[in-house]
């Protein structure tokens, strides 16, 4: 049962693609494809357990004939159990791979919202910036002095050059 095996190295580059991706929708589109991947090989291997299962049933009930009959049947019904306990670890670790993938879907998320949001907070200090030269300059225009002068005599804050309140 070999079913994350081949593909770890896939689930590893997909996680540092979407950890490393600046575009969200692409990278958050790779993992949706790849959770639905999974549940498709999942399913399809669940129906041939069942199948499995099903033809095993009858077998398991008529344990009569031979020794050679008992031997074979006894082998084949120890290689189904350790097919089926390969297959709860299989189960089991797909479900940690599905919820970890989860995990990374979100943190893409935030890390391009926390992206998005410095960049905003980087135009509003620009922004910032430009009013405080504004006001440096209207109160230059308006007390028709400079904004060190204003500074000393309290009109102006150091911080920012903005109008100090009367």
């Amino acid at each position: 049962m070999s079913l994350h095996q081949p593909r770890n190295p896939e689930i590893q580059e997909l996680r540092h693609r979407s950890q490393s991706a600046g575009d969200l929708p692409s990278a958050t589109s790779v993992i949706d494809q790849s959770l639905l991947a999974l549940d498709e090989r999942l399913e399809a291997v669940s129906q041939g357990i069942d199948a499995v299962d099903g033809m095993l049933v009858p077998s398991q009930n008529g344990l009569s004939g031979g020794n050679d009959d008992v031997s074979e049947r006894g082998l084949l019904l120890r290689k189904h159990a350790s097919l089926m306990s390969e297959w709860g670890s299989v189960q089991e670790e797909s479900d940690v791979l599905r919820e970890e993938l989860k995990e990374d879907k979100w943190l893409t998320v935030f890390r391009t919202v926390t992206d998005q949001a410095d960049g905003m907070m980087s135009s509003l200090e620009k922004a910032v910036n430009r009013c405080q030269v504004c006001s440096s300059c209207l109160a230059y225009i308006l007390f028709d002095t400079p904004p060190v002068v204003l500074m000393t005599i309290g009109l102006l804050t150091p911080v920012g050059f903005r109008l100090a309140s009367p």
